[in-house]
């Protein structure tokens, strides 16, 4: 069973330079949404790649892109010059891009990337704009339609999940108390009818 925030936090801990981006980012940020991989966006080089691979060595990493299964080592010979690697580990997959399709290389990402501090640490997602206008490029799922209303109205839109399961998920991730209560669904996706935005607001604040 995939363990991407194990996964995640291997690339902390080994000091990976990289933006998390795709759907574990709306995650973090609250949207309702299942991924079954990470997605981040960092430099290719070989410092950058030996960081890398020592962060995944020890979870059986290979090439899912390729028919053979192929290992993801750093040979001694001439230095290959990756674009993206697609990769498959015992914690889940993981998607390590040399650039974002439409959007911008890692330099970009960076720059348009919100620092959030987790559990196990800190590290950058991209920022909710950017990450709307990648997900619409890459034909968004209908989950990202919240990550859009977010943006456009913060406080009507508080940053929050819909489910008992993904608010657990995201209060063990940013390091949150356990104990605390979840809102009924309901209630986050009909604000207005209980009582307006600022009875779902001061809802929100609770958790």
């Amino acid at each position: 069973m995939p363990n991407l925030e194990k996964l995640v936090e291997r690339l902390v801990e080994h000091q990976v330079e990289f933006v998390i981006v795709g759907g574990y980012a709306a995650m973090i940020y609250g949207v309702s949404y299942i991924t079954f991989d990470v997605n981040v966006c960092g430099p290719l080089n070989p410092e950058n790649l030996t960081r890398l691979h020592t962060a995944v060595a020890d979870l059986h990493p290979y090439h899912r892109m390729t028919p053979n299964e192929i290992p993801f080592v750093l040979s001694e010979g001439p230095e290959r010059e990756w674009k993206n690697l697609y990769l498959k580990t015992d914690f889940g997959q993981l998607d390590f891009l040399g650039s974002l399709p439409d959007v911008g290389d890692f330099a970009f990402a960076r720059e348009h990337s919100t620092l959030m501090k987790l559990s196990f640490g800190e590290c950058r997602l991209l920022d909710i704009p950017t990450l709307i206008h990648a997900k619409k490029n890459g034909g968004p799922p209908e989950g990202f339609a919240r990550c859009y209303r977010i943006a456009r109205h913060p406080r009507r839109h508080p940053i929050t999940v819909l489910t008992r399961h993904d608010q657990s998920h995201r209060s063990r991730l940013l390091g949150l108390p356990r104990h605390r209560p979840c809102p009924r669904p309901g209630l986050l996706r009909r604000g207005a009818r209980a009582g307006g935005h600022d009875h779902l607001e001061s809802a929100v604040d609770r958790i």
